[in-house]
Parts: C-alpha cells; sequence; structure tokens
C-alpha cells in the first residue's frame, strides 16, 4: 500500500468536518459534534493559534495554567469545532444552543470533554476518505 492510503485525508472531511458522537441520552439521540481536523496543515487553524497567542508573546513560557487552557479553548472553538447537536450540561435542562459563548462555558464546565475532542480531532483516522467518523467514535461511549 502506498503511504497516501495510509496517511492521506480527505481534505472534504478535513475542512467540513466529521461528525463524533460523544453520548447517547435517555431518549436514544446521539450526542455529537462536528469537528475539523485539528493539525499542522489545516492553515486556517495554525493562523488562529497564532492570532490568538500573538498577545501574550512575550509571556514566552511564563503564561499561567489559566491562561493556557484559556486560549486552549478559544482556539479549539474558533478553529475546530463546527457545530454539536443534543448537548445538554445537566439532566432535566433543555439543548444547549451551539454559540461560541455556550462552547467556551461547556469546555471550562467539562475539560474532559474538551481533551477528548482535542485527540479525536488530532486523528488523521478519523478524516480519511473511507473513514465514518461516527462509528469510529463509538469506542467513547459508555457501556452501561
Amino acid at each position: 500500500m502506498a503511504l497516501k492510503d495510509t496517511f492521506g485525508v480527505d481534505r472534504n472531511k478535513s475542512d467540513n468536518g466529521v461528525w463524533i458522537v460523544v453520548d447517547v441520552d435517555d431518549e436514544g439521540k446521539e450526542v455529537r459534534f462536528k469537528i475539523s481536523h485539528m493539525s499542522p496543515s489545516n492553515k486556517k487553524l495554525t493562523k488562529l493559534n497564532a492570532e490568538v497567542h500573538k498577545p501574550y508573546r512575550r509571556l514566552g513560557n511564563n503564561m499561567s495554567d489559566e491562561l493556557t487552557d484559556k486560549l486552549a479553548r478559544e482556539v479549539f472553538v474558533k478553529g475546530v469545532l463546527l457545530d454539536w447537536e443534543n448537548v445538554v450540561v445537566k439532566k432535566g435542562e433543555p439543548p444547549l444552543e451551539f454559540s461560541y459563548d455556550n462552547a467556551i462555558m461547556l469546555f471550562k464546565e467539562l475539560p474532559t470533554l474538551l481533551d477528548l475532542l482535542a485527540l479525536t480531532a488530532s486523528d488523521f483516522q478519523n478524516f480519511k476518505g473511507d473513514a465514518d467518523a461516527a462509528k469510529n467514535s463509538q469506542a467513547f461511549l459508555p457501556t452501561n
């Protein structure tokens, strides 16, 4: 097999995103996030990352953990996260509307969800031409 077959990604999936299922609610609805490929080949993301970090360059490696986390959330929400469906933060609440502010709040409250989605967005296998990211993400579902 050629390396392009092994490591190549579908540019459409990479740029326009894939749906990742992270849970199923009590009614059987999939909790899904649409994410683009988080990679150095994502030029929009690379540019955004530089813009977001530019005001803090003078700090170098002296940024606080809180600021580092804040900037990571901003870059992910603006550059990787494209949409979501059926996201409910607490049982009994209505689904959360997809917006920048809601996404920042969600990932601040649930940093492990951000970690999971960032890891998934970094995995080129989810953006291959023959990949079905939704099926690949089934491993994230709880097995109760």
